[in-house]
């Protein structure tokens, strides 16, 4: 897509860390959207809030990544990387929006033995109820809204926030051995 001025871009999970780094990075008119403002588990308020804001673009930053605790709430994970992603992809396409989605690598790593990198061509092989949640929104979203982008994050980290960098600096802190 190219970009036009005045192009109006919603950001979900405008409260997230690459959430807020995106919605001040973007060009363009950008909406950013928290949870309180358009919680994807709900169809119809999310409906509502993108219909409201006719964007051209939606960026999907939100989604569940707690990695671990996913394995003992599927449910929730599944709620949110799968199922909203569905939905959402059926209002963008109502809306004729383009959908930039962000996934997570954890859709591969079945291939214990692979010493090379991935690229968007090789099949997916999740390991958990996570990267398995995170592949089926990607599936959804290839199934329901062709205008889409995904992309393949391993890890965010920056100012604020939860990342992976500052775990792992909390655990060496603490004496706990990283896994």
């Amino acid at each position: 897509m190219r970009y036009e001025g005045g192009m109006k871009i919603v950001v979900l999970g405008a409260a997230g860390q690459l959430g807020r780094e995106l919605c001040r990075v973007l060009p363009g008119e950008v909406i950013g959207m928290t949870r309180a403002d358009a919680d994807q588990t709900d169809t119809i308020a999310l409906g509502r809030a993108l219909n409201a804001a006719r964007p051209r673009v939606v960026v999907n930053a939100a989604g569940w990544t707690q990695v671990d605790a996913a394995e003992n709430e599927p449910g929730k994970a599944f709620a949110v990387n799968a199922l909203a992603v569905r939905d959402l992809a059926v209002i963008c396409r109502d809306l004729d929006a383009m959908v930039i989605h962000l996934s997570s690598d954890y859709v591969f790593g079945l291939d214990a033995t692979r010493d090379a990198p991935y690229d968007e061509d090789d099949p997916p092989g999740p390991l958990n109820v996570y990267g398995t949640s995170k592949l089926a929104g990607e599936n959804f979203l290839r199934a329901m809204w062709p205008k889409h982008f995904i992309i393949r994050t391993c890890g965010l980290y920056g100012d604020g926030g939860a990342n992976f960098v500052e775990a792992m600096l909390k655990k060496i802190e603490v004496g706990t051995p990283p896994r």
